[in-house]
């Protein structure tokens, strides 16, 4: 059996009224499952809405990987690859985007 782990991340730009930065927050699930939940101020102040996604889906990313390496050292299968639900289209053609410069 192989388990399904996905990820949606979000980000609400410039919350902080003094210092402009941003707040992420990601939920991963596992069968559907809420498996994590975080939400907290970013380190540093994005220039744009999509900088600020970039930073959420990464954040995300990240978790989805260091659930899925515990999962495995468990004896666990996880079926790849892995989805992360992201809403800004502009974050989405950064990430699906190989090129640079």
């Amino acid at each position: 059996f192989e388990f399904i782990l996905e990820g949606y991340s979000d980000s609400d730009y410039a919350k902080d009224p003094v210092r402009r930065r941003s707040v992420s927050g990601f939920c991963s699930f596992l069968e559907g499952c809420v498996l994590n939940t975080k939400s907290r101020m970013q380190n540093t102040t994005s220039l744009s809405v999509t900088q600020s996604e970039l930073n959420a889906a990464t954040e995300c990313a990240q978790d989805l990987m260091f659930e899925k390496n515990v999962l495995e050292s468990l004896g666990l299968h996880v079926k790849g690859p892995m989805q992360l639900f992201i809403d800004n289209s502009g974050c989405i053609d950064l990430i699906c985007n190989w090129s640079s410069g």
